[in-house]
């Protein structure tokens, strides 16, 4: 499944279609197609620092929403987060 923007494909139509007069039909078309609902997806990096600066002795801190974990995982443990399995510097 993909998302698209209904209304930039009906504008690309109306362009490519111009002088053409299937433009009411295309936008029946679209506007028959089913609505989906899309999450938005949120990414983190584990890094070794708190927003406050605290560092941490073992394991590794989630930058999308400042927990610790024991270990770099693909997926944030606390808010589902896809993380990049590479630290970064809090400070940059």
């Amino acid at each position: 499944m993909e998302l698209i923007d209904r209304a930039a494909v009906y504008e690309d139509m109306m362009y490519a279609m111009c002088g053409t007069g299937f433009q009411a039909n295309a936008l029946s078309v679209i506007n028959r197609q089913q609505e989906i609902e899309a999450i938005p997806v949120h990414y983190g990096q584990w890094v070794k620092q708190y927003r406050s600066g605290v560092s941490v002795a073992s394991g590794v801190v989630s930058s999308c929403c400042d927990m610790w974990n024991e270990r770099k995982t693909k997926y944030c443990p606390h808010c589902g987060a896809t993380m990049n399995l590479e630290e970064k510097d809090n400070g940059t």
